[in-house]
């Protein structure tokens, strides 16, 4: 993952907005869920997507993992050794109300802003994975589960 361009990084507790566009998101929204003191990061077009997705649906994005750190990713469930939330690229994410064909259409949408990773966790409540991997990782362009 060569996206160092746009990578925002902070350290854990810093407060605010990722950025001055993004003005629905904080930064503690995407830090590591281990506790531990570590720069954060997350790369600037995953928070510009959900703000856009935002705008589009009028109701607030609520997210459940943003970055992790490798140590912290080794402990999730099921979280692939190589996450993409340990790039920085990826977040899942609950929108309120939202339904699995509800979900597909914000796939839609942001499969053509560059996302091309998406996943939608039917058992665990109705939420949804989205990142930023690259379309050379992807069969047929997009990776989807």
């Amino acid at each position: 993952m060569n996206n160092d361009k746009f990578l925002v990084s902070w350290k854990k507790g810093d407060e605010g907005f990722i950025d001055q566009h993004c003005i629905h998101f904080q930064k503690s929204e995407f830090e590591c869920k281990c506790n531990k003191d570590h720069e954060q990061i997350i790369d600037i077009r995953l928070v510009q997507g959900l703000e856009y997705i935002r705008g589009l649906v009028k109701k607030p994005i609520k997210i459940n993992s943003g970055y992790r750190c490798g140590a912290h990713n080794a402990t999730v469930k099921n979280a692939d050794p190589k996450s993409k939330h340990i790039y920085g690229i990826a977040a899942d994410i609950v929108i309120p109300g939202f339904d699995v064909r509800r979900y597909l259409k914000i796939m839609a949408i942001l499969k053509g802003k560059g996302f091309n990773g998406f996943g939608i966790f039917l058992y665990e409540g109705s939420r949804m994975h989205i990142d930023l991997r690259p379309e050379s990782e992807c069969y047929l362009g997009t990776a989807l589960w």
